[in-house]
């Protein structure tokens, strides 16, 4: 049985989903239920629970101070659920700053129906992905410290940067240069933040990440990755082309594809397994498009997005990465591209970062 932990202002809310878990999930059963973030706290250091969810919004004390304070001291998984407001996006993002595990868009109360198909198909599956997750124990400190990993780097970074700053140079005279193209899901926010924030100013390659999110978080998500990036990071607008220098996010209800040109455009034609935008259509039109100029990366996630397009992509001698399954926080997208064959590099997390900057320079990669 998978114990949960409830915390959210309000009552109808855990209503819904205790109600949905009746129904659906036999399972999974709630063990607690708090309203703020000090009942949380509270509760926490009380029950045994595997798994907890949690809005970010509430009196009190808000989830975000209840997160950093039972990450202090826990290491069970926490899922956001939470509305999808610009503000509450961005307090969204914060959450995951903290350790949070994943986002869950909460949609509207009034519409009942809605709000238990998410629960079911979306939440509780979440729930069940996470329940043996372990996060790693906070340190008295809302502030992540990657400095050990920052000062390993950034030093060779600087010592390059002359050549990035003469090879991006190279690279704009170009009618044909490399393109980097990246796919995530669960997990992905915050590993993405942990290879753009080690990339120096000027990275000498274009940069295309298209990640699985609910569709309001799109532009806090863009906004928070943006802090933590040396390199000038927008969305991917239809018409314009991926220039070196810059970081491109997909946006959210579109497939991103590219025109004849090499030109960002957009479809609406339908999910693919309940993905729009999907990495199998990216990987595939940027396959066609620029073929042997392809780089591209598949990180942590669940399910197979991004599998048939590192085909399409080795069939045009393109270059394809995926992350292994120690730094993985879910293996499913890494593993299902590495089964397919069509891998040509495994490499974890914490050398994604430097291993994509001598393939920008063009020095030599084992």
């Amino acid at each position: 049985m998978i114990k949960v932990l409830l915390v959210d202002d309000s009552a109808i809310v855990h209503t819904l989903i205790e109600r949905v878990i009746k129904k659906t999930s036999p399972d999974i059963e709630v063990v607690g239920n708090a309203y703020n973030g000090l009942e949380a706290i509270q509760l926490a250091r009380k029950i045994d629970f595997d798994v907890m969810i949690t809005d970010v919004e509430m009196p009190h004390l808000n989830g975000l101070e209840a997160i950093a304070k039972i990450l202090e001291e826990k290491t069970n998984p926490i899922i956001i659920f939470s509305g999808a407001g610009k503000k509450i996006a961005d307090l969204s993002f914060q959450a995951i700053e903290l350790g949070a595990v994943d986002i869950i868009e909460k949609p509207l109360v009034n519409n009942y129906s809605e709000f238990e198909k998410i629960i079911e198909n979306s939440l509780l599956q979440k729930v069940r992905l996470f329940k043996d997750f372990r996060v790693i124990k906070r340190q008295k400190s809302t502030n992540l410290d990657f400095s050990d990993y920052t000062k390993k780097h950034s030093a060779g970074h600087q010592v390059s940067k002359k050549n990035i700053v003469q090879k991006i140079s190279e690279i704009f005279k170009l009618k044909h240069y490399p393109i980097i193209a990246i796919a995530s899901s669960t997990g992905g926010p915050q590993t993405l933040k942990y290879i753009i924030q080690s990339l120096p100013a000027g990275f000498a390659l274009p940069i295309i990440i298209l990640q699985h999110l609910s569709e309001g978080f799109f532009e806090s998500f863009r906004d928070w990755l943006a802090g933590y990036s040396k390199v000038p990071i927008c969305f991917a607008k239809k018409g314009s082309l991926p220039e070196p220098g810059n970081i491109y996010i997909a946006h959210s209800g579109y497939h991103l594809i590219f025109d004849k040109n090499g030109r960002f455009d957009y479809n609406d034609s339908p999910p693919i397994v309940g993905l729009r935008p999907s990495a199998d259509i990216l990987f595939t039109s940027l396959a066609q498009i620029y073929q042997e100029r392809v780089i591209a990366l598949i990180l942590t996630g669940m399910g197979q997005d991004g599998t048939e397009g590192f085909y399409h992509i080795k069939k045009h001698n393109g270059f394809t990465i995926a992350q292994d399954e120690t730094s993985s926080i879910l293996y499913g997208m890494p593993k299902a591209a590495i089964e397919s064959g069509n891998v040509d590099k495994i490499i974890n997390l914490k050398d994604i970062s430097e291993y994509l900057v001598k393939l920008s320079l063009k020095e030599p990669v084992e």
